[in-house]
């Protein structure tokens, strides 16, 4: 999703599916917004939107570190550590390596401290941090609020 605007009004991009049944404008794919609609916290209007940051990193021990730092920073209610095989072009050279993603689970409106918090503490030079928004299930999406809300 993408805002556009400042002040009391607001032109966000987006797939919208749901903003009709919140009785909100949709024009394709825009949707016209009073400042009033969003919560930066919760998404727009109730629609339980949670973001997922795709995290890349060089081993499980880092990931691990990455999560944890998360974790105990009420950053992100939960983690997920997966191995993966990354190709991908670097100085030059097309490398291949066993690489870890960490998918950190949070709120709209800490997505940017989570990517602060992990940008300051990666290894890699350019670390993969991108940006995910999803549709969570009720009772899921207020136990990412809650733990999260605290955030220090």
């Amino acid at each position: 999703m993408f805002c556009k605007g400042t002040g009391e009004d607001r032109i966000i991009y987006g797939k919208f599916s749901e903003a009709s049944i919140h009785g909100l404008p949709v024009f394709d794919n825009f949707v016209y917004l009073k400042k009033s609609h969003v919560d930066y916290n919760a998404g727009i209007d109730g629609m339980n939107e949670i973001i997922l940051l795709y995290i890349t990193n060089p081993n499980r021990e880092h990931a691990e570190k990455i999560s944890k730092h998360l974790i105990e920073k009420r950053l992100a209610a939960c983690t997920n550590v997966f191995p993966i095989n990354s190709m991908y072009h670097w100085k030059g050279d097309v490398e291949n390596d066993a690489e870890y993603v960490c998918i950190a689970k949070t709120t709209p409106a800490r997505a940017d401290d989570v990517e602060k918090a992990v940008a300051e503490t990666h290894e890699y030079e350019v670390p993969c941090i991108l940006r995910i928004p999803v549709h969570a299930n009720e009772s899921y999406y207020k136990w990412i609020r809650e733990e999260v809300k605290n955030a220090c």
